[in-house]
């Protein structure tokens, strides 16, 4: 599963916690996972993306769907860091 380096670890145990394998993916200047990060983290074992959205900032949503629904992976939105965040 792609995770952010730079979250609460607890995002982080939740994946090895259910067995999974995080992989650390780069951020943008938002703090959350950057869409090109993401597509580089991406082989062909991805089967999930956890989006944790921090400091009251959003991810790229839109871009970061669009490669969810090209890759057909399943994703987790954390938003514990950005209660009530707008765009």
């Amino acid at each position: 599963m792609i995770v952010p380096p730079f979250t609460y670890i607890a995002s982080v145990e939740a994946v090895l916690f259910c067995g999974g394998l995080p992989v650390f993916a780069e951020i943008d200047e938002s703090l959350c996972l950057s869409p090109e990060g993401i597509r580089k983290a991406i082989t062909p074992k991805t089967k999930a993306i956890m989006l944790v959205h921090m400091c009251g900032q959003m991810a790229r949503m839109d871009e970061i769907m669009n490669i969810v629904r090209e890759h057909n992976l399943t994703l987790i939105e954390d938003a514990g860091q950005a209660f009530a965040a707008s765009c």
